[in-house]
């Protein structure tokens, strides 16, 4: 079935749009971006307007579906996507996905060092992330996901052919699993932005190193507080990026990229 698209633009890199995610998408053409980073409203987690636009469950995940939707269509045939999500409805969001793309993981952002302690039920210490891509032909490059063993420098009891013990040291590095123990971004850092759902940019930088390379083109539907814009530019990406908060681009995502010069 045709949908009404409005005219396809040129696309201008490194840049950052005051416009609606599904409108800016529907004027990109077919097949144009090698990644896509979306972090979107929880639905009434946040105490922002922008996570209580919804009414109900249902009318939140129409909304989801349609830029879903539209992310698969602009994801180039070797594409990958991200997606962010509430423990509450990431798997309505999964679902969604799956009806476009083809399930990767669902990766857990353990949060170590959230304190927050409640009385009546448990902490909540992970968010869970979203990993999908268009194909079974995708970028991903493992040596971006290698990080400190906890055993380095220990050495391990070894046996040769012929049976003699020996000694060898563990590797100082491994390739990271599924759970990602990444501290949240602390209030008065200088990664802080006062941002309520701020990712911090270690998330950023593995998931940009892992599923891109140099110069390939992202697409940011939620520009937010610009944690993933800020690791294109410094791991050499290019991006676009959308963000109907004006506010935000003006006071904090413009910000962040002029301290980068």
């Amino acid at each position: 079935m045709k949908q009404n698209r409005k005219k396809m633009v040129k696309i201008e890199l490194n840049k950052i749009y005051n416009i609606d995610c599904i409108e800016y998408m529907k004027t990109l053409p077919n097949n144009c971006i090698d990644l896509i980073i979306a972090d979107p409203p929880y639905f009434k987690i946040v105490k922002e307007e922008w996570d209580n636009q919804w009414e109900t469950e249902e009318d939140y995940l129409n909304w989801c579906n349609i830029w879903i939707n539209e992310c698969s269509r602009i994801l180039k045939e070797d594409g990958t996507i991200y997606v962010y999500g509430s423990q509450q409805l990431i798997t309505e969001l999964e679902i969604l996905l799956k009806n476009e793309l083809i399930f990767r993981k669902r990766l857990i952002w353990y949060r170590a060092d959230n304190q927050r302690q409640r009385t009546t039920i448990y902490n909540e210490n992970y968010e869970p992330i979203l990993y999908f891509t268009k194909t079974d032909k995708y970028t991903f490059n493992n040596s971006a996901l290698q990080i400190p063993s906890k055993y380095a420098g220990q050495k391990h009891k070894r046996y040769d052919k012929n049976g003699n013990p020996y000694w060898k040291e563990v590797n100082p590095t491994k390739q990271c699993g599924d759970v990602w123990e990444i501290n949240k971004v602390k209030g008065g850092s200088k990664e802080d932005t006062k941002h309520k759902t701020q990712k911090p940019l270690m998330i950023c930088d593995r998931i940009i190193l892992a599923s891109s390379n140099e110069e390939d083109l992202i697409y940011i539907p939620f520009g937010g507080s610009g944690s993933e814009i800020v690791s294109c530019i410094i791991n050499n990406r290019n991006y676009i990026a959308t963000e109907i908060n004006k506010k935000y681009i003006d006071e904090i995502i413009i910000p962040r990229i002029k301290e980068l010069k």
